[in-house]
Parts: C-alpha cells; structure tokens; sequence
C-alpha cells in the first residue's frame, strides 16, 4: 500500500498539467517533458532543487525505495499515462484523481495495464526483500 501511495505522491509533485486521451501537440509535449522529468535522473534533479514539494516526494523515494527508486520513478512516469487519458485533458480532474488515489490507492492500482500490476508486485516484493535484510 506504501508504494502505491508513493506512486500518486510523485505523479501529484512532478505533474502540474493534465491530459486526455486526444492529447493537443501541447499536451503531448507537456505529458513527454513530465514522463522524462520522472525517468531521467539529471532532468529531474533539476526540478529537485527549484521545489520543495518534489525534493520531498523524491526523499520519500530514496527512503522508501532504497536501492530500486529509478523503478519507482520509471513506473511512476508509466502510471501518469494512465492518469492522463483518464483526466481527459482537465486540470481538476486530474487533481481529483489523485486525492481519490490517496484516500484508495487500491483501486487506482487496478486500473493499471496487467504489466503495470505485475511491475508494482514485483518492485513491491523487491523493496520489502531489501528493506528486510540487515
């Protein structure tokens, strides 16, 4: 449940824009920078160190994600595809969603694509598997 919880946290302090399923060439862009921002370690340094929010949303990764917090960055970028064609292109909606993801992370979690859910079990079971020996 952490690590779920950890996925909406990072999607909500690395988001600032939302996006639909018919993605404008803005969208598309904004979506792309996002997703790269979470996957590319020195891009995203960069928005660690202008904004408190993401310097907490990323010690919470370090700490919560150990030795495997590029995974927990990568799924997230993988996960905000997910968020963004359900939001449709609504800022507030998107908001929305991720409140509602952290009151109920389990049911966002189910609507992640079967390789999304295989790839938070299996990174779950890794970080509990490193966080267990001494």
């Amino acid at each position: 449940m952490i690590k779920r919880t950890l996925l909406f946290a990072l999607l909500l302090k690395f988001s600032l824009v939302s996006f639909g399923e018919n993605l404008s060439p803005d969208q598309e862009k904004a979506l792309k920078q996002v997703m790269d921002q979470l996957n590319n370690p020195m891009e995203r340094q960069e928005i660690i160190k202008n904004d408190p929010k993401a310097k907490e949303a990323d010690q919470v990764v370090k700490e919560t994600g150990g030795p495997h917090s590029e995974e927990v960055y990568k799924l997230a970028a993988e996960v905000m595809q997910t968020l963004a064609v359900e939001a449709k292109g609504d800022p507030d909606k998107m908001e929305e969603l991720l409140e509602k993801a952290r009151r109920d992370p389990a049911s966002f979690a189910d609507k992640f694509s079967p390789t999304q859910k295989a790839r938070l079990k299996i990174l779950a079971e890794k970080i509990g598997k490193s966080k267990s020996t001494p």
